[in-house]
């Protein structure tokens, strides 16, 4: 008889059991998506900001070196990227000393490139920002000398880096 009631409780515990597995799943698993789901922005994050400033290190060494240096970069945008946009048209701005990213429904974070104190004027070969979507690239930059003055300092002649995205 004692076997038989141990049976019926066991036969009434299950379903007991399994609603408290079911609630806690209910719980644990929006936690564990939601804590996925932020630590892929996050990663993703880095991996934009890590590619921006990998442009603005190369802007600064080919910047340092004569007119007409050159390098080229293979670049990694992750898949939620909303845009890198880099420089402007040449002038006093400091949006053409800047580099601009963003993830889709991050807030836009931005890097001035610089050499010592002054900052580095950067375009695309057309005077203008260079944007480069999500996805791998190979850019291309290169110290060039402008026919005018840039830095408003009454002197001709003053020096940028010309970026742009080559055909992979």
């Amino acid at each position: 008889m004692r076997e038989l009631k141990r049976s019926e409780d066991g036969v009434m515990d299950y379903p007991f059991r399994l609603l408290i597995i079911s609630i806690v799943l209910v719980i644990a698993i929006p936690t564990m998506l939601s804590a996925l789901s932020h630590y892929r922005t996050r990663s993703a994050e880095e991996q934009l900001s890590q590619e921006a400033n990998q442009i603005a290190s190369a802007v600064e060494s080919v910047y340092i070196q004569g007119v007409n240096a050159s390098t080229s970069l293979e670049i990694n945008l992750p898949e939620d990227t909303e845009h890198l946009k880099v420089g402007a048209p040449l002038s006093r701005s400091v949006h053409t000393r800047a580099i601009y990213y963003q993830l889709r429904g991050q807030p836009e974070d931005s890097i001035l490139v610089t050499h010592g104190l002054r900052g580095i004027p950067m375009t695309s070969p057309h005077n203008d920002t260079l944007i480069i979507p999500e996805g791998r690239h190979r850019i291309l930059m290169v110290k060039r000398q402008a026919d005018f003055d840039i830095t408003g300092d009454g002197v001709a002649g003053d020096y940028f880096v010309e970026i742009d995205v080559m055909e992979w």
